[in-house]
């Protein structure tokens, strides 16, 4: 997988401003053309307001002065590094979905507002109907996230093809970059469980027996994965915890090994899929640190 085309949807903010930052450093890793997107809605009062005819021209004056003001702005963000500028109306997530197509991009790079409280709703209206939908991979990030060079890579797998498709995205990446790659596996295994089974079993040996068995089996399928898809000298660890809320164990799992991007496999881009990927991918990256790349 090569990354030749990164579009950039921005929307003149911080987290966007970020994200620009993010593609510019694949860009010169990767060599690939940079798009920014701005996407302007028609601004309108409100739906059942009939304007009187003579504030029409006011209102085609105001409506001209935001173009201009966005068109400015959108100028402003061009460098030798950004390859094109593009300014559509519309709604933004349908936008930036249409243009993915109609540019052939490959890779799309966008910001999102915070992480907590009313930011989740802004999450779930644009990056989150791009996430859920989007062709190509997307790599999020947040405003207040510090870019800086990708050295360490986390990659959660389950050990489906969706895994795979991640483990293949994060190597180009960290061939590009001169990275290392970590992997995870989350057992869906609540700890609280194995305590009281350790607890209350009648045969201790036999548990003991039956959690080692696991364990191995794990840690040789990530071996086995690691083998496949990792060359030895990019192989940054693998880790194996147990937890029923993946989302935070993966959470915990960045910020304690100290990486610089998280890359994450989903579900697909409709029906059930979509909750799963609201229940573990969306929220890792509405509150991860880092950046966080998603694939389907």
């Amino acid at each position: 997988m090569a990354f030749n085309r990164i579009l950039v949807p921005v929307d003149f903010s911080d987290a966007s401003q970020r994200a620009l930052e993010l593609a510019l450093l694949v860009r010169g890793a990767t060599g690939s053309q940079v798009t920014l997107l701005h996407v302007a809605s028609e601004h309108r009062l409100t739906d059942d307001f009939e304007m009187p005819p003579a504030l029409i021209p006011v209102y085609d004056k105001l409506q001209a002065q935001i173009r201009k003001r966005q068109e400015d702005l959108l100028a402003s963000l061009r460098t030798p590094q950004v390859d094109e500028t593009l300014l559509v109306e519309g709604g933004p997530a349908a936008q930036i979905l249409a243009q993915i197509e109609a540019g052939g991009h490959d890779l799309v790079v966008m910001g999102t507002h915070g992480r907590t409280g009313l930011d989740h709703v802004l999450m779930g209206s644009v990056a989150a109907g791009v996430l859920r939908r989007s062709p190509v991979p997307v790599l999020v990030t947040h405003g207040q996230t510090e870019v800086k060079a990708i050295n360490d890579i986390l990659v959660p797998v389950d050990f489906s093809e969706r895994s795979s498709r991640a483990l293949e995205l994060a190597g180009t990446l960290a061939d590009a970059m001169d990275a290392r790659i970590a992997l995870l596996h989350v057992s869906p295994i609540h700890p609280t469980l194995l305590a009281e089974m350790r607890d209350f079993a009648y045969d201790g040996a036999a548990l003991e027996a039956l959690e080692s068995s696991r364990r191995q089996a794990v840690g040789a399928r990530l071996r086995a994965l690691a083998q496949r898809f990792i060359p030895d000298d990019r192989l940054g660890g693998l880790w194996a915890r147990d937890g029923i809320a993946a989302a935070q164990t993966i959470l915990e799992q960045s910020e304690e090994g100290r990486f610089d991007l998280v890359v994450l496999g989903s579900r697909g881009r409709t029906g059930l899929n979509r909750a799963l990927l609201g229940s573990v991918a969306e929220r890792v990256v509405r509150l991860s640190k880092l950046p966080v790349l998603v694939t389907h």
